[in-house]
């Protein structure tokens, strides 16, 4: 909730089902979603008009295997999912952008207005929401070592 009260906003809860109506009677002036799950819940007839692309997702699908289940599989099991997981990932995640570049033009063809930040509010953003990520790291029980490391590897992509 701290990334959004970083930002201004009075954060609530409200499951995906309740949100249309919360947005109609006005219990909630604005979500944070993504273009599709906007397009598949049709939430331009419930009164989104704006969108605002802060580029504060990153969309990826990852397995999840507990970690018992996967102590019990022999290792060329866990070789075959992680080298067919490496093989398809990214084919996954182009078609995964791709879908929310399909919903963002379907959301514009319904009223919603998508607005594009320059990298200056994109930095500024980002600057406020990087400020709530150890408290974050904190509540969520992540481990710092963790923390650190997934920072490691984002900075080697990012540069």
């Amino acid at each position: 909730m701290s990334r959004y009260e970083a930002l201004g906003a009075v954060p609530v809860v409200i499951s995906i089902s309740d949100v249309p109506q919360a947005l109609q009677r006005g219990t909630v002036d604005g979500i944070w979603s993504t273009q599709e799950s906007v397009r598949s819940s049709k939430l331009f007839d419930s009164g989104i008009k704006y969108g605002f692309e802060d580029r504060q997702a990153f969309l990826q699908y990852v397995p999840m295997i507990s970690r018992k289940a996967w102590d019990s599989y022999p290792p060329d099991l866990q070789d075959l999912i992680q080298t067919t997981w490496n093989d398809l990932v990214s084919e996954a995640r182009k078609n995964a952008l791709g879908l929310q570049e399909e919903a963002r033009q379907s959301n514009a063809d319904n009223g919603i207005e998508t607005v594009d930040p320059d990298p200056e509010a994109l930095a500024e953003t980002r600057a406020k929401l990087m400020a709530t990520q150890p408290a974050l790291i904190e509540e969520l029980g992540i481990s710092k070592e963790f923390a650190e490391l997934v920072e490691a590897e984002l900075a080697k992509i990012m540069n």
